[in-house]
């Protein structure tokens, strides 16, 4: 089934390549000068690339690490229970990215207008976060039940815990966006790399502690203490600027 499915998608990436090679080939006025490598611009935008790559892998660490953390230290059965639930807090995580991609594309050309674009996506990522919580706290069992009883039985408070990390996850992912924007990205790599080995610590911490509860709590609370270190940042960037009449 595993190797079905790699070579499905490497048959799909390779039909896909191959129609947009005819459709390039097809089309009228293009020139292969176009099409080729532009070193200069490479080395131009290189150094600032590298940083984005850097930073963002350093953003996907966790969720990747993190099921595999549980795995290690719990089981590959428990592992399955956080993983539901991470994967349904995912919307909430999801939503917030969204937007701050959004307000990252909008702003990085216009920065005049980020304070204003800031609360905006801020006010939406917290009705958000409110909406999912209010399913996520109160109708619990149900949404776990879709997944069968035993993720209904053993996963209720790792979702109900991690669904509260959509809160501080909102001034993260605005911390992140902030940082593009105003072309920080060098001057958060070293704490964000911090963060995460503390995420990723705490989690195991908890684990040892008080097993999925503790993971999602462990996870949750570096989430907190991260976003308490950015918002300093994040309102800052989001506060309107008092123009004072001459």
């Amino acid at each position: 089934m595993g190797l079905t499915i790699y070579t499905t998608w490497i048959g799909g990436n390779a039909l896909s390549l191959a129609a947009l090679t005819v459709y390039v080939i097809l089309k009228k006025g293009w020139s292969r000068r176009t099409y080729l490598p532009q070193w200069g611009l490479l080395r131009k935008l290189g150094p600032a690339a590298l940083q984005h790559h850097i930073f963002n892998l350093i953003l996907q660490l966790p969720p990747f690490a993190l099921p595999v953390l549980v795995t290690i230290l719990l089981s590959a059965t428990v592992n399955a229970w956080f993983y539901v639930s991470f994967m349904l807090v995912n919307v909430i995580f999801g939503v917030s990215y969204a937007l701050t991609t959004v307000l990252y594309a909008m702003s990085s050309a216009h920065p005049a207008i980020l304070a204003h674009k800031a609360r905006l996506t801020l006010g939406l990522g917290a009705v958000t976060a409110i909406l999912a919580n209010c399913v996520f706290q109160f109708a619990t069992r149900q949404v776990l039940g879709v997944f069968g009883h035993i993720y209904a039985e053993q996963a209720v408070w790792s979702l109900r815990i991690l669904a509260l990390g959509g809160f501080p996850y909102i001034i993260r992912g605005h911390y992140v966006a902030i940082c593009r924007i105003q072309g920080r990205i060098l001057d958060a790599l070293l704490p964000m790399a911090a963060g995460t080995l503390i995420e990723l610590g705490a989690a195991a911490l908890g684990a040892q502690l008080g097993g999925l509860s503790g993971v999602s709590l462990g996870w949750v609370a570096a989430v907190c203490a991260e976003a308490v270190w950015m918002s300093r940042t994040v309102f800052k960037a989001a506060r309107p600027i008092d123009i004072s009449p001459i």
